[in-house]
């Protein structure tokens, strides 16, 4: 395997050492190396930026990558994806042995190296472990000639393959362009394209054609020449990314002969290092990963009586008295019953899925032995740090599942803690941390709301695994033993919030992607793993037999053997035919003769491997209903899907074949059940029924659909997902205590939106239209509001492209506009708000010119309050009031509400009392966010837990509080937000981390410096989670200088101010509004972040 190394190539040294750049160059496979990039291949053109750099005052260093793979030795495309986990560790570990952890780093590749690059670079988004990792200082990326294997073009795929083949003739591609060995890279490009890096990139496509050593197939045709990489191939997708074409072929474009695109190049490098990057850490999972208040902040907020309760105090908040003055505002009662047993678990604890177990288990004995090998079962090591770590990786269907349940069952009783958990989307690794802390007695069953605080529950006990109090006190000095197994993980890096770094347990990670045999956390990654390979040929007729024992019992016992092999000996298909066989009641012989006559008649050798002939052949004979039924599934989430989902009720479906009654739906289900195409997960409870489906038996499926019958599932799943989702009217409506609905459908509709942006989805399922839009409107919406901004928006803009085609979708486009600016509103983009919201006003003024009745005031009063936040996003403080005050009116005029007319009254009350604070006009504030806090308790939501809208309220009148100088009064208003915020959103939301901001404004003012540090600290965690919280992220952090400035620590308290001002001036930089870091005040950066959480 190759080995990572970094090489000094030049070094100019020139201006202040904190000036100096480093810039990492990376050369393809068999291409030229970095010190060769020029057109004379003397002079390198990095050597002469570097020079250029340090007549201009500033050092450069030049530092080469060298990877060691070659045209020859490329066995598989996964080497490339091991090659980018090494260059992070590579390039992180040079910046600290140099330590030069806060200087510039710029990054050039060329052809294949650019997925060096990206596979780096995702990885260190998804562990983004510290603030000097390697994103914290990359100030831009320069890809020269390097493909982008975009997921919805396979046809162009084969273009890596004319890369090697451009260099020479003599290599084997016969393994590298398989579909599934290009996955891999499509993968990488996919994960790269959605990881919303925020990074200057340049990237050069070629224009001139390469001439190959031999012919490629490209969209059926053969191709000898031709531009390797061309526009579409090297657009990556990121945000800042600029094209340039350069006239050259793909071996000679990194030598950048044209001047003018070497002086375009040394441009670009030149911008990208004034002025300095914004200070983040990057993260992509689905839930924040925010730890829990520290036992300090627990203190701190629960120090005072108006906050007795943190955690999870049940009582509604009550108010009574003045908002104005010095009113007494009761306590809130509570007592914190997070922890069962003081915080200690339940023990033993298994939680695992019993369906995973198979009675028919057999060999596997050399594989079970590895593992118990690897992770230390059998000699009882005292080591109570260690975790232990075991990968299994191999094709599907394999047995990787069944045998680790198989050394659960058998070697499991070393655990007194075991642990199965989902892993193949990190939506389903926070969902069963949760179910496993409720297990263990750590939390409640209605405790679980906040995800955040549900890993970091169960992350602290993974690493200090203490004991249940009801045994003898000498046992409690022993920590407990444990074990996790992460199932189905499609990428290891997914896992690096939920990897236990110490603890003493053990985990077994299952995966089809070989590179899982490393940890989230290694620096070697040397660890292969063990490779799971079909069973041997004994052991293969011994699983047959036990599959079907009859067709054993009479002549011919060697015709088991001989099906064995036909079948590879791989356990999937085994069981497949061995059930059939079974269930037929046929011989292994007379099933032999039967698969030869369909072999050599042709009707199978169409298929391309023994998956497609097993899976169909057991699809065959099923009748119309049970092929809808199984068409519908294959696009469905395979872990548990609940069988409430599939029953239709009285509402017509799109696909008429599908069972509606249930008799037949329970006939098709058998059915499926009976040819092991599905397994039944039932448990007595009809409310838990569910049912799942092997991944390999979905991709057979879904690959051999009709477009007739994959439209048709498409649409059923659609019509099924929309009549299950528990929405509350328009989507402004959506209630918080749906939410643990919404997170079990939500599955579903990842799956679904994923195969519409597939090219066979995208082509099938157009005439989903409307529904399928409206149903990406309500996941976008409930992502929304679980502070998911990259979800919702993947969800807003697909149902926008379909509403856009639709002749009848101007009432979507409406809706899509509307959340689209609540979103921009949310993640401070104020040119996407002005844009979304002007468009929703104008479609509806023109739709509606003249409201008189209430189904016309709604939409009319909806649209002048969000046009407002619009103005008051752009600062437009009088326009934004004209509006409110329009919407207000207009919510005034009907004699009888409805639901959203009262919400757009309050809405639009407290948005004016927030343009009086900011104006300065304190009292006409207070008095106007008093009308809509008194008009939530004259409704009695006050204390309901359905929405955040009442702690926003609180928090809001907290802050006028704090302006009149009412600081005491303002600590309880914003102590009273957090806790409705904790109840509601949790304590991971960026929502939460505006009153943490605000909480610690307060300790400062009250001289409690200690308790303003502990907030500061949750707020920053909160903000750095994502980019579009850059404004948050700078605010905070002068409030943290503003802290160490009190506390006379001027030192601190500049470094901070100068790390503000670096996320100022790059945050104003398009608008040229800088102002000199000695005039900034905090207002200033008050006025970067969106006005409901100033």
């Amino acid at each position: 395997m190759a080995i990572v190394g970094l090489d000094i190539l030049w070094e100019c040294s020139a201006g202040a050492p904190e000036d100096h750049v480093y810039l990492f160059a990376v050369g393809g496979i068999g291409t030229r190396e970095p010190r060769e990039w020029s057109a004379e291949r003397e002079c390198s053109w990095l050597r002469a930026f570097a020079e250029k750099l340090a007549k201009d005052g500033r050092g450069c260093t030049v530092v080469t990558i060298r990877h060691g793979l070659s045209v020859s030795k490329l066995a598989s495309w996964a080497h490339l994806l091991e090659v980018g986990l090494h260059v992070r560790d590579a390039i992180n570990q040079f910046r600290r042995s140099k330590q030069i952890t806060r200087n510039a780093i710029l990054i050039a590749s060329h052809s294949l190296a650019g997925f060096f690059v990206k596979q780096a670079l995702v990885s260190a988004c998804r562990s983004a472990r510290s603030s000097d990792d390697l994103l914290s200082t990359l100030r831009g990326l320069l890809f020269v000639g390097c493909p982008q294997l975009h997921p919805g073009d396979r046809g162009q795929w084969q273009r890596v393959i004319g890369i090697l083949l451009s260099e020479t003739r003599d290599v084997d591609t016969s393994r590298l362009s398989t579909e599934d060995e290009l996955l891999l890279l499509s993968e990488v490009s996919r994960n790269f394209g959605d990881a919303s890096i925020q990074i200057p990139t340049l990237s050069l496509y070629e224009t001139k054609q390469t001439k190959l050593k031999r012919a490629i197939s490209l969209k059926s045709q053969k191709v000898t020449k031709l531009s390797l990489v061309d526009s579409h191939s090297a657009k990556t997708g990121l945000e800042q990314e600029e094209l340039v074409a350069i006239d050259a072929t793909h071996g000679d474009s990194c030598s950048l002969e044209d001047a003018n695109v070497r002086a375009k190049v040394f441009a670009f490098l030149r911008q990208c290092l004034e002025p300095p990057q914004v200070p983040r850490q990057t993260t992509q999972t689905t839930t924040q990963s925010i730890p829990l208040p520290s036992p300090l902040l627990q203190q701190v907020l629960t120090r005072d009586s108006t906050f007795s309760s943190l955690r999870l105090s049940c009582s509604p908040i009550e108010y009574s008295g003045s908002l104005s003055g010095s009113s007494s505002i009761p306590e809130i009662t509570g007592v914190p019953t997070a922890q069962k047993q003081g915080g200690l678990p339940i023990l033993p604890c298994d939680v695992v899925d019993p369906t995973l177990f198979v009675d028919d288990f057999v060999a596997r004995d050399d594989v079970l032995g590895m593992i118990d090998d690897a992770l230390d079962g059998g000699n009882g090591s005292e080591d109570t740090s260690r975790v232990r770590y075991v990968a299994l990786h191999g094709i599907g269907g394999i047995g990787k599942t069944s045998t680790a349940a198989q050394y659960w069952k058998t070697k499991g009783d070393i655990y007194e803690a075991k642990f199965w958990v989902r892993a193949d989307h990190p939506k389903k690794l926070v969902e069963d941390y949760g179910r496993i802390a409720v297990a263990l007695g750590l939390l409640e069953e209605d405790q679980t709301q906040d995800t955040a605080y549900n890993r970091k529950v169960m992350m602290d006990w993974l690493e200090n695994p203490a004991r249940t109090s009801d045994e003898p006190q000498q046992s409690l000095k022993k920590p407990v033993r444990w074990l996790i197994v992460f199932d189905n993980v499609e990428d290891i890096d997914n896992l690096a919030s939920f990897w236990p770094m110490k603890g003493g347990g053990s985990i077994i990670v299952t995966s089809r992607n070989p590179t899982t045999a490393w940890r989230p956390q290694d620096a070697e990654r040397r660890n292969e793993g063990i490779k799971m390979k079909p069973l041997q040929p004994g052991e293969a007729t011994q699983f047959l037999q036990r599959l079907a024992p009859a067709a054993g019992r009479r002549r011919d016992p060697g015709a088991a053997a001989e099906l064995a092999d036909r079948l590879d000996c791989i356990p999937f298909t085994l069981r497949q035919m061995g059930s059939y066989v079974h269930r037929k009641q046929m011989t292994f012989r007379r099933f032999l003769e039967v698969y030869q006559d369909e072999a050599t008649q042709g009707k199978m050798g169409r298929f391309r491997s023994k998956y497609d002939v097993t899976v169909l052949w057991m699809i065959e004979g099923l009748n119309e209903q049970t092929l809808s039924l199984l068409n519908l599934l294959a696009l469905l989430d395979p872990d548990g899907i609940n069988e409430t989902v599939l029953m239709p009720g009285e509402i017509p479906l799109s696909d008429s074949l599908y069972p509606v009654n249930l008799a037949d739906y329970e006939d098709a289900k058998a059915e499926l059940s009976v040819s092991s195409l599905i397994i039944n997960k039932n448990d007595g409870d009809t409310d838990d029924d569910q049912i799942s489906v092997h991944r390999t038996v979905q991709d057979v499926v879904r690959a051999h659909m009709s477009p007739t019958q994959f439209h048709a599932a498409f649409q059923t799943a659609v019509d099924l997902l929309l009549h299950k989702w528990p929405v509350k009217g328009r989507p402004w409506h959506y209630p918080v205590d749906r939410w643990p609905h919404c997170e079990e459908l939500s599955s579903h509709l990842i799956k679904l939106h994923s195969h519409y942006c597939t090219n066979c989805g995208r082509r099938e399922c157009t005439s989903s239209g409307s529904r399928f839009a409206q149903l990406l409107i309500y996941g976008g919406w409930y992502w929304y509001q679980r502070g998911a901004p990259d979800q919702a928006k993947k969800f807003f803009d697909t149902s926008e492209q379909l509403a856009n085609r639709l002749d009848d979708g101007e009432t979507l486009l409406e809706d899509i506009w509307m959340c689209q600016g609540c979103l921009a509103t949310e993640t401070n983009n104020k040119k996407a708000c002005w844009h979304y919201y002007s468009k929703f006003k104008e479609s509806i003024l023109t739709r509606v010119p003249d409201p008189q009745t209430a189904e016309d005031l709604e939409p009319v009063s909806s649209a002048h309050n969000e046009m407002g936040i619009s103005h008051m996003m752009r600062g437009e403080v009088g326009e934004a009031r004209k509006e409110f005050e329009i919407a207000l009116s207009y919510s005034k005029s009907l004699q009888k509400d409805s639901e959203t007319i009262l919400s757009v009254r309050m809405f639009a009350t407290a948005n004016l009392g927030l343009v009086s604070w900011i104006e300065g006009r304190h009292e006409e504030a207070l008095a106007a966010l008093s009308a809509a806090y008194t008009d939530y308790r004259r409704r009695q939501l006050v204390g309901e837990k359905e929405s955040f809208i009442p702690g926003r309220l609180m928090y809001a009148i907290g802050n006028v509080k704090a302006s009149q100088g009412h600081h005491g009064e303002a600590l309880i208003w914003h102590k009273k937000a957090l806790n409705h915020y904790n109840q509601t959103i949790g304590m991971g939301h960026h929502r939460t981390a505006d009153v943490f901001h605000k909480l610690a404004e307060d300790y400062i003012q009250l001289q409690r410096h200690g308790d303003a540090s502990e907030c500061i600290a949750q707020a920053l965690m909160i903000f750095e989670s994502k980019e579009c919280y850059a404004p948050e992220r700078a605010r905070t952090t002068y409030l943290h200088g503003m802290l160490f400035e009190d506390q006379g620590n001027t030192g601190e308290a500049n470094r901070h101010y100068e790390t503000a001002y670096s996320c100022y001036k790059t945050i104003v930089r398009e608008r040229n509004e800088a102002i000199p870091r000695g005039k900034l005040k905090i207002d200033h950066y008050n006025q970067l972040v969106t006005f409901w959480s100033r």
